[in-house]
């Protein structure tokens, strides 16, 4: 045990006089809000410091019977903490980051018992900034060991078995990490196959970077996308074949449109791993419209539009046969309309804009027949259509005018004998209101009701089915 205490404190010695470079650098954390401090000015080791090194560690891991395989040599060009957090990530310099600060590290006096203990207030910029959350242990996490300053009373002075960092490998079993140790050798090993075996691992994982630009690219007018993190030389731009990058590896880039439809702009790793996607439209509105084909004069017909562009940023401008229809109800994405003709072709249409300009779906065709019973009964003699309520939206009231006498003299009664049952439903279909009316203004309160769409049917008792208005009830 007293052998295990001082080659423990020896390899503390080593690493903490390993981080004494020539000068401080500042790395960026992957998402751009914090500078951790790095150690530069590396100068390369002797073969005879490298060779002692290597012999060092050897009969240490033989001793305590390690079961590690050597990934890389002996050398103080990284440490732990920068090989878990910047060369891991692509990083390539030949850096040294400690987990404290240099400015507390310099009043910190390891013999010494009253010395004030420096905090891990520099590799844990790493997270506190979002750049990694905490995650399960799972391959490509990284792990931090953890600080933990002990006195240890036969060496006299302080150590920190703790301080360690590095890069799950393989999370099935016991786990398999990968480490640098110190100015020692990089190993991948079982979590406590090292010099840092104390602590609580904790395991964080990097939050992918996140795109930001417009989800719509017009041709000749160039959109500029940027990350919220970027790791330089280890992140990449990626487009889809209708479109064009300024640049694959500067943030922000610059991208323009080289086709028409669906697209994305991706980031990837040095390894072309997909790290996030951002999808796109390029260039006009893309949709479809459907609806029905056949109908009956004063039947509520639904057309709808299938976007497959964006339809956040679009407009609609409906249209149908003039003179032969009403506009029941309109959206970007639908449309209700009512037929008040017979005809075999009557016809919807639908122009949408965005910025890039309007495409017209040219044209949904109904064949729209007589609404009754009797096949054989003249259709054009059908002259009248209930008008829509109003007003709409209604508050307190609303109002529809029932003409009796035309509904009989479209079903050739002569002594105009027809009595409307006019019906109030919600959305669910519960009926909230019913009258009957010989003609004239019939009136609905609505005071009580909800805000919210509301549905009234007329039945003519002649009729195969209602005609149907939608109300709109805002208090």
């Amino acid at each position: 045990m007293k052998k295990s205490y001082i080659i423990l404190s020896f390899l503390m010695v080593q690493i903490m006089e390993s981080t004494f470079f020539a000068q401080i650098i500042y790395i960026p954390t992957p998402k751009g809000t914090n500078q951790v401090e790095a150690l530069g000015g590396y100068t390369p080791d002797s073969p005879s410091d490298i060779a002692n090194w290597e012999n060092f560690i050897a009969s240490f891991i033989l001793e305590n019977s390690w079961q590690v395989t050597p990934k890389d040599g002996a050398t103080t060009a990284y440490n732990c903490h920068s090989y878990a957090w910047y060369r891991s990530e692509g990083g390539i310099d030949n850096y040294s980051i400690s987990a404290y600060l240099q400015s507390d590290l310099s009043n910190f006096y390891s013999k010494n018992y009253n010395t004030t203990l420096p905090l891990s207030n520099n590799v844990n910029k790493y997270w506190t900034d979002a750049s990694y959350s905490m995650s399960a242990v799972k391959a490509g996490a990284k792990v931090w060991y953890g600080s933990c300053w002990t006195w240890n009373s036969y060496t006299e002075e302080w150590d920190n078995p703790c301080d360690h960092s590095a890069v799950v490998i393989s999370a099935s079993g016991v786990g398999i990490y990968e480490s640098k140790w110190g100015k020692y050798g990089r190993y991948t090993h079982p979590p406590d196959h090292c010099p840092w075996a104390s602590g609580t691992h904790l395991f964080y994982t990097i939050n992918p970077p996140v795109i930001s630009g417009s989800a719509l690219i017009c041709s000749g007018y160039p959109k500029i996308f940027s990350s919220s993190s970027w790791l330089q030389g280890n992140y990449y731009w990626d487009v889809s074949s209708n479109l064009k990058l300024s640049s694959a590896t500067t943030n922000p880039t610059t991208v323009t449109a080289n086709g028409s439809g669906a697209g994305w702009i991706k980031i990837l790793d040095r390894n072309n791993k997909e790290l996030t996607r951002f999808n796109v439209w390029v260039g006009l509105p893309h949709f479809s419209l459907s609806g029905p084909t056949t109908s009956v004069v004063g039947a509520i017909n639904r057309f709808t539009l299938n976007f497959t562009s964006p339809s956040a940023d679009a407009s609609t401008i409906w249209s149908a046969t003039p003179g032969c229809h009403e506009m029941y109800f309109n959206s970007t994405t639908m449309a209700d309309i009512i037929f008040t003709t017979v005809n075999s072709q009557h016809w919807v249409r639908a122009d949408v804009t965005n910025t890039c300009g309007t495409m017209s779906y040219y044209y949904h065709y109904v064949d729209v027949d007589c609404w009754r019973a009797c096949p054989s009964c003249p259709c054009q003699s059908i002259i009248w259509s209930p008008p829509p309520p109003y007003p709409n939206p209604a508050s307190e009231t609303f109002s529809i005018e029932i003409d009796t006498e035309a509904i009989a003299r479209g079903f050739e009664k002569v002594n105009g004998s027809i009595t409307c049952d006019i019906r109030l439903y919600d959305g669910q279909g519960n009926l909230l209101q019913q009258t009957y009316s010989k003609g004239g203004k019939v009136e609905f309160n609505v005071t009580n009701l909800p805000n919210g769409i509301y549905y009234l049917h007329v039945y003519d008792g002649e009729s195969e089915k209602p005609a149907m208005h939608q109300i709109v009830v805002q208090h």
